[in-house]
């Protein structure tokens, strides 16, 4: 856009106003290649912003001092420095002369008039406040919260899965030690061994002789069970008979049945002698009155 000092002809300024919105509109700038423009122009620092909120007014509050505060209605604020104010005063030179000397240079009047509220003239718009960046913290917070619920939720299950294998394991192990230390039954003992009980063992035929032992008999020195043909075992196997080959020692279970079978063997004797030494009343009479004869 060429910019030039206002020459007094209202219809020349107001025309290259109209011509260089005609160039942006034709353009298309976005707003961040607007403010740029409006930033490195030297000619101007008009930016177009295109439906920034539908506030036609836009105020630059001129101060004394450098820098130059610029407000963009209420929204947000901006410093701009000297060489930016000697931009701004070619724009002011160039629309609104009679406002030079004035500490608030005023565009809304030509927003309303030319504009209509549909765009707006801004020098920088950087620290426009948007609710985007809260929006997306109240986001991750909730999200923040909702992981670290999740996570301590499937940390205290994990707990007391762990604290329910250890309570079972501990279980298990006394159950097994349980199991180790009670006595056997008589059922559990013929499952191991695979033995039935209702099966007869067959009895060898003691008549039966090997030539070994017809030699031994004739001789006079029958050898031990299981020594046969071993004839350095027999002074071997005299002190510890249970280290015999081929000789079964009567195992726990065995002595355990012949205990019972001998405490049972005593109840029943015993029984019985007390009903041998029981007297009818009218025997004692007898024997009391002599009727009865001694034996010496």
């Amino acid at each position: 856009m060429r910019t030039s000092r206002y020459n007094g002809d209202d219809v020349n300024k107001k025309f290259e106003i109209n011509q260089w919105f005609r160039k942006v509109e034709q353009k298309r700038l976005s707003l961040k290649r607007a403010i740029s423009t409006a930033l490195t122009d030297g000619n101007t620092t008009l930016a177009l912003i295109t439906n920034l909120t539908k506030r036609p007014v836009v105020r630059f509050s001129k101060c004394q001092a450098d820098p130059l505060t610029v407000e963009i209605g209420k929204k947000g604020k901006a410093t701009l420095s000297k060489e930016k104010m000697i931009q701004i005063s070619r724009l002011h030179q160039l629309i609104c002369p009679e406002d030079r000397e004035k500490n608030v240079i005023d565009f809304s009047i030509f927003c309303e008039e030319r504009i209509k509220g549909d765009f707006m003239f801004a020098v920088i718009h950087q620290n426009d406040k948007s609710a985007t960046p809260l929006v997306l913290l109240v986001i991750g917070c909730i999200l923040v919260m909702v992981l670290v619920f999740f996570a301590g939720f499937c940390l205290v299950q994990f707990l007391k899965l762990l604290c329910r294998y250890r309570k079972d394991m501990k279980e298990k192990q006394r159950l097994e030690r349980m199991e180790k230390n009670k006595m056997p039954f008589p059922g559990d003992f013929f499952v191991q061994n695979k033995v039935n009980a209702y099966e007869e063992i067959p009895m060898t035929d003691m008549n039966v002789t090997t030539t070994e032992e017809n030699r031994s008999i004739e001789r006079g020195t029958l050898p031990k069970p299981g020594t046969i043909g071993q004839p350095g075992l027999e002074k071997q196997y005299e002190e510890i008979p249970s280290t015999v080959p081929n000789v079964r020692t009567p195992g726990t279970f065995n002595t355990l049945m012949r205990t019972i079978v001998r405490i049972l063997e005593t109840i029943v004797r015993r029984a019985t002698e007390n009903d041998h030494e029981e007297i009818a009343p009218g025997v004692m009479n007898r024997k009391d009155s002599g009727e009865y004869d001694t034996i010496d």
